[in-house]
């Protein structure tokens, strides 16, 4: 084995820290910033083990993230946990967002949802997803009934709503998020809402646009554990707009809804295996913006060692970036 070789192994072996130096701000490219977060714990019609524990949890740390981190007034976000998220509670403050003399052109909206959904076969062929509110007692939708849209159509949010919905708001930029166990809500596996971005962030963010990222595909069943707190796809998703980690492409401090998605898909398997994020556009060639408030540090790496040799490859998070010596003066703090 070459010597260089058998250095690229060993650094295989360690982790680095990388601590901040210095706190970055992006501009925030919208006039105003609004949000509705939904979580549901509580099913009274169906039976315990389909009782959730984290969906709660879920929308209020989604909460307080966009509020800390992401340039979200305090007063635009508004969160519905179980008794208060009924289906005509959900439907007043969507139409809220679509207030022209609230919401304008220049804004962007976020519509988050943890909780039940699923996929109903409809009577003329195909298939509908609806997110499950809130159902008051005397109301019932058995889960394990997929060909009877009946209960669904009366007490569910439709697919079609949320398409409707996102026609009916008038700010430019709208991301739909939906972590819900069966969720996979009859989205068609995409790839145009991906990183891609060959005009540059000017031209998205002037660009309308509504998209979607669900925490699974079709019959897929999102993954809680009390590890995270959360659902697994709201974990990683925290994880991802806290740290930054889905600005990929490139890294220029502002994570696109194409970014997130792409991201949410490659690293929720990784601890829900049986779970892979969706995303697409409804309509629109624009992205929801995430500008980051975030911090840097440098990061130096060369070889010191006697008979090591100058040029080692060097790969961070599994990704060639050089040789040695090499600097990053500005990465992520973090492992």
């Amino acid at each position: 084995m070459s010597k260089r070789i058998l250095f690229m192994l060993i650094l295989l072996l360690f982790t680095v820290n990388i601590t901040s130096a210095q706190q970055k701000q992006i501009k925030n490219p919208y006039h105003n910033s609004w949000a509705l977060l939904i979580g549901n714990n509580k099913y009274p019609k169906l039976p315990a083990d389909k009782q959730l524990k984290y969906a709660v949890d879920d929308a209020s740390d989604m909460g307080d993230l966009l509020v800390s981190d992401l340039q979200f007034p305090k007063s635009n976000v508004t969160i519905l946990r179980d008794e208060d998220a009924t289906l005509q509670r959900i439907k007043d403050e969507m139409g809220e967002l679509a207030d022209p003399q609230k919401v304008d052109e220049k804004d962007r909206v976020l519509i988050y949802f943890s909780g039940h959904a699923q996929t109903v076969k409809l009577a003329r062929g195909g298939e509908m997803g609806y997110i499950i509110p809130y159902i008051p007692s005397e109301a019932k939708v058995d889960l394990n009934d997929t060909k009877n849209p009946s209960a669904y159509i009366k007490t569910c949010l439709g697919m079609d709503m949320l398409k409707q919905l996102s026609k009916q708001i008038p700010a430019k930029h709208i991301l739909f998020l939906v972590d819900a166990c069966y969720s996979g809500l009859a989205i068609e596996t995409n790839r145009d809402g991906g990183p891609s971005i060959p005009k540059g962030l000017d031209t998205v963010a002037s660009s309308t646009v509504s998209q979607i990222i669900t925490a699974g595909l079709k019959g897929q069943k999102s993954t809680e554990n009390s590890d995270w707190g959360h659902g697994a796809f709201t974990y990683k998703l925290l994880e991802a707009l806290r740290t930054g980690a889905a600005d990929n492409l490139p890294k220029d401090g502002v994570i696109t809804g194409g970014e997130l998605g792409e991201y949410l898909s490659s690293v929720v398997p990784n601890i829900s295996p049986n779970q892979t994020p969706n995303f697409d556009k409804f309509e629109g060639e624009g992205q929801f913006l995430f500008p980051l408030n975030y911090e840097i540090g440098m990061l130096y790496v060369k070889a010191t060692a006697e008979g090591q040799p100058t040029d080692a490859k060097v790969f961070i998070d599994g990704r060639e970036v050089g040789i040695t010596p090499y600097t990053d003066e500005e990465i992520r703090p973090g492992a």
